[in-house]
């Protein structure tokens, strides 16, 4: 029976072949193993019946080290890169309370990028974080474009603030939020609402725009 742990010689010859290419070359790695929070596991069975994504996002200390590197040599997981990692905090543990329909947009579209074929770039962090944050907000505003379009401005004011994905995922929520309310109850407007919330809510966001635009 072959062996499941990663010898050293075997995970040379992996960094050798792959190392230099995404995710590999964005994921944490000494001589002899990848040190991540989060892989992405691949389901070679058939799907998972009340499950709508072949593969799932597990926690890296679920398993032992040598386990852990036997598998991404394999195939069979794909270790996920820091910024990658920020995000699957957030859906693992809170994302997909929120909205479980996204919660596996998001490993079916981290499976589609960490695909087992690597190529050589990943997507920087703020249009990484604006895909995965449209994939609720473009669904939940049922694809109303002037509105995703002013969640898209938005955005780009609280990224001057902060790249927190837990925070940036938090205030879009609400974003939406408060725009289907409006929607719902409409004292005036949905569009004036949004308005009215992005007025409020930039307060604090403001005075870094206006420095970031001295500068």
């Amino acid at each position: 029976m072959p062996s499941s742990v990663c010898t050293k010689e075997a995970f040379k010859v992996f960094q050798a072949k792959n190392g230099y290419m995404f995710p590999f070359n964005s994921v944490k790695a000494t001589r002899t193993s990848f040190h991540t929070r989060w892989v992405l596991m691949f389901n070679r069975g058939e799907k998972p019946l009340f499950c709508p994504s072949r593969h799932q996002l597990v926690p890296a200390s679920t398993f032992l080290l040598e386990d852990l590197q036997h598998l991404i040599i394999e195939g069979q997981a794909i270790p996920l890169p820091p910024d990658y990692c920020e995000i699957a905090d957030c859906m693992y543990y809170w994302g997909r309370t929120m909205d479980h329909r996204w919660y596996y947009d998001v490993v079916n579209f981290f499976s589609s990028i960490l695909s087992p074929t690597p190529h050589p770039n990943g997507i920087n962090k703020k249009c990484l974080f604006r895909y995965i944050l449209s994939l609720y907000v473009q669904t939940r505003l049922d694809f109303n474009w002037f509105v995703v379009q002013q969640w898209h401005n938005y955005f780009d004011l609280l990224y001057v603030q902060t790249d927190d994905f837990f925070f940036l995922a938090t205030s879009s929520t609400s974003f939406v939020r408060n725009h289907l309310m409006a929607a719902t109850y409409p004292q005036h407007s949905a569009e004036d609402s949004v308005s009215d919330y992005m007025d409020e809510n930039m307060s604090e966001v403001t005075p870094e725009v206006v420095r970031s635009a001295e500068e």
